[in-house]
């Protein structure tokens, strides 16, 4: 799982509730999730904003495969 799920996870937010505050699609955000594509420094930005830079940083979501979760995975 990725910080940015994780992160998520922990706020009690759906990806649709994530994607409009941050100004993109849910489509996109599950993208990020899941790792098919990369946020952009800007997005990264946005989104540490909307969770709270107590719960994630722009490194995590920029360089996910840096910070395994627990299970040991991205």
């Amino acid at each position: 799982m990725t910080p940015l799920r994780r992160a998520r996870r922990r706020i009690g937010i759906t990806q649709s509730t994530l994607a409009l505050a941050a100004g993109v699609s849910q489509a996109h955000i599950s993208a990020v999730e899941t790792g098919l594509c990369r946020a952009s420094a800007e997005l990264a930005e946005r989104l540490v904003c909307v969770i709270g830079p107590s719960l994630i940083s722009e490194a995590e979501i920029l360089y996910p495969e840096r910070f395994p979760g627990p299970e040991g995975g991205a």
